[in-house]
């Protein structure tokens, strides 16, 4: 198996103002740095400002529930990008540049490579966490999802598009039990052959 650098993709709890401060220096150093990448990562440093700006707000007039959904999207938009740095550095061998954008490496050595996918619940009922080893060159993802007879009528089988390696993906049927596979698209549609299957009962 090839090894695999891992990141920490969650915001620790601080208070609003080094959250503020945090999420700044973010932006600053997308911003520096975003020309040391020669890989495939997508920089998202201006969503980060858009979402920055009515969170300072909600705050200032103590809108505290509107604070904690931007607050929650904020660290939701920093764990897809975790997935999109955490790709670059193992794709370049650089864990060097995980500081550089605000990210903390994990692993001071490389580990083993996580599974091709792996499928766990979410806390809300019908819904999936989906989390994909990266290939190299895709551009997304096909996830196709079967949902498995056990009272002899035909599986059916759905799909869904995953442009980040990590997703919470929801509209599952509750008690029923799924098989999972996923297929990366490269350029000019070029399909990579689907992985083997896990199996889940979903919450």
């Amino acid at each position: 198996m090839d090894q695999y650098y891992h990141l920490n993709d969650g915001i620790a709890t601080r208070t609003n103002g080094d959250f503020v401060l945090f999420i700044n220096e973010l932006i600053t150093k997308f911003g520096l740095n975003q020309g040391l990448v020669i890989g495939l990562l997508t920089y998202k440093s201006v969503d980060f400002k858009e979402q920055l700006a009515p969170y300072i707000a909600a705050h200032g007039i103590k809108d505290s529930t509107t604070a904690t959904q931007i607050e929650i999207k904020i660290c939701y938009m920093y764990k897809v990008d975790a997935n999109d740095v955490e790709r670059e550095i193992n794709t370049t061998n650089n864990p060097g540049l995980a500081p550089k954008l605000c990210f903390v490496v994990k692993n001071m050595t490389r580990v083993h490579h996580k599974v091709e996918i792996a499928v766990e619940n979410d806390v809300t009922p019908g819904n999936i966490i989906v989390n994909l080893l990266s290939v190299a060159d895709a551009y997304n993802y096909i996830l196709e999802c079967t949902q498995l007879s056990e009272v002899g009528s035909p599986n059916i089988i759905t799909t869904s598009t995953m442009t980040n390696t990590y997703a919470i993906l929801d509209g599952f049927v509750s008690g029923a039990k799924y098989s999972f596979r996923v297929q990366a698209v490269l350029a000019n549609n070029t399909l990579v052959k689907f992985t083997n299957s896990v199996e889940l009962r979903i919450n």
